[in-house]
């Protein structure tokens, strides 16, 4: 699965990732599978959330930052 992800550049959290957006490859909005309030240490904790929200494994996930 595919996904536009969109980081706030202007977040308080250093050294992490805060996730304004998550779209798939048609725009329908996928925002709401990731914890808004949550700041990431990395992709790979953004791709595990997704991956156990949608119940897939990890690997079936790709992301590409906008």
């Amino acid at each position: 699965m595919f996904f536009y992800i969109l980081f706030d550049d202007n977040s308080s959290f250093q050294s992490s990732l805060k996730v304004v957006q998550l779209n798939d490859e048609e725009g329908t909005d996928y925002t709401f599978l990731l914890d808004y309030d949550k700041a990431y240490l990395s992709m790979t904790d953004i791709i595990a959330d997704i991956a156990e929200k949608l119940q897939v494994d990890a690997a079936e996930i790709e992301l590409e930052e906008v």
